[in-house]
């Protein structure tokens, strides 16, 4: 049986979140003896709110991560990216999984399932929604209403497991570039402008690819021939988890807020994991985005579907 280090970049604004992840992943893990728990820290009181939390005994260490300056443009981005980092130095199980912090499980074994997966590929993770989406800051006009897209069909950051033969060898324990990128003036935006870009990103010639933590990892799995595996993203319309968008949507109308995603394990009859969406921007505005209901679907769920997988 392979061991599993679970990595979380943390920052202590969104500590419920990390506390329902790390209930749920134990309670619904075949074997959860074998998990540990890794979680970065940007700063002390990070670390303090790690080690008053409900899951502080969990914590196997605490990666620091120092924060790059609030008036960089995209420093939270590059903050992810350098926790991720961290994490990725520290992990020495036989697999290590990367997740956001308001992610949740919607089966039980989920680490069975991951280990059978790993034992045939690489790497293996959700991949982004299939949505346009739109970028509004002062400081780059140029963007507003300019369609966005995410690469496609390939693991991303939010949540991905990998074995440490690719950790160690392929990647040499660092996973991204990207904090480098931004804190050298960067901005994550790009033109797919070749037709063998646009095959690797699955996105159409001429798109602007909103770039992210980990945006490297389609080219590195092209490059060094890794077998990955993807979650595919249902659409909240053909999902049975979470009864209504309203719900999430704090007041507001649900087409301008994050709603939570549900990512399957190869069809959508079997949900694999939740997504709450945006949980750090959530948590610092007054409006109820309904989390509270989201730990309520995640956890009925588990409990009536309790071989949820193929």
């Amino acid at each position: 049986m392979k061991s599993i280090n679970f990595c979380i970049p943390f920052i202590g604004l969104g500590v419920r979140y990390a506390e329902f992840l790390v209930t749920n992943l134990y309670e619904t893990a075949e074997f959860p003896a074998r998990i540990s728990i890794c979680v970065s820290a940007h700063t002390e009181a990070d670390v303090a709110a790690i080690k008053n939390s409900s899951f502080s005994r969990r914590v196997l260490a605490i990666a620091m991560a120092d924060p790059y300056p609030k008036n960089m443009l995209f420093f939270t981005s590059a903050n992810h990216s350098r926790a991720i980092n961290a994490l990725a130095a520290k992990s020495e199980s036989d697999i290590t999984i990367f997740s956001d912090y308001d992610m949740a499980f919607l089966c039980r074994g989920w680490d069975v399932r991951i280990e059978t997966i790993l034992s045939t590929h690489d790497l293996c993770g959700v991949a982004y929604p299939p949505v346009w989406t739109g970028f509004d800051m002062r400081q780059l006009p140029w963007l507003v209403n300019v369609p966005l897209a995410k690469y496609q069909q390939n693991p991303n950051l939010s949540f991905m497991a990998i074995t440490k033969k690719c950790l160690d060898e392929t990647f040499g324990r660092k996973l991204t570039d990207f904090d480098s990128f931004l804190a050298n003036g960067g901005l994550p935006f790009q033109i797919v402008n070749t037709r063998e870009m646009a095959a690797l990103l699955k996105l159409p010639v001429g798109t602007i690819v909103w770039m992210d933590t980990g945006f490297e990892l389609p080219f590195a799995i092209q490059k060094n021939n890794l077998n990955a595996s993807t979650f595919q993203f249902v659409p909240f319309a053909d999902q049975n988890i979470f009864s209504s968008a309203i719900a999430f949507a704090g007041g507001l109308d649900p087409e301008a807020v994050e709603i939570p995603e549900v990512f399957c394990d190869g069809a959508p009859a079997h949900p694999f994991l939740a997504h709450f969406k945006k949980g750090s921007a959530k948590a610092n505005k007054e409006a109820d985005f309904g989390f509270e209901q989201f730990k309520r679907a995640v956890t009925a769920n588990t409990k009536c579907n309790p071989a949820n997988r193929p």
